[in-house]
């Protein structure tokens, strides 16, 4: 957020953005770190099907009233 809500020129925001996915990148070649990551988008594609069907059953509820 900082990036974008700072009044950095266009150039300085695509050398800060660069910056920060070298680093990313850098980061994601530590074994634990991109374990850390598979398991943090397993278990955010897990709670995303719960609150769905949490959701659908809500729906469905309220739809059959």
């Amino acid at each position: 957020t900082e990036i974008y809500s700072s009044k950095k020129t266009q150039k300085d925001m695509q050398y800060r953005l660069a910056e920060l996915n070298k680093q990313f990148q850098s980061l994601s070649q530590i074994q634990e770190v991109d374990i850390f990551f598979k398991s943090s988008k397993e278990f955010n594609d897990m709670m995303f099907k719960v609150f769905k069907e949490i959701n659908d059953s809500v729906d469905s509820k309220l739809n059959s009233k």
